[in-house]
């Protein structure tokens, strides 16, 4: 994944949008596509969070 990803910056949008990211600065001619992984919470052990379905 290091390998993918370089040393890109990666920060939250907002401080109130903390799901939203922002990766940047970008050379388009080199990630026209960006691989990272998303770490989701157990829902099988927390029955407090909810996600949202996209279609």
């Amino acid at each position: 994944m290091k390998e993918k990803i370089d040393n890109l910056s990666f920060q939250n949008y907002r401080p109130t949008k903390k799901n939203i990211l922002v990766i940047g600065l970008v050379p388009g001619n080199k990630y026209n596509e960006i691989t990272f992984s998303i770490l989701s919470p157990d829902l099988a052990s927390n029955k407090d969070v909810y996600l949202l379905k996209y279609p």
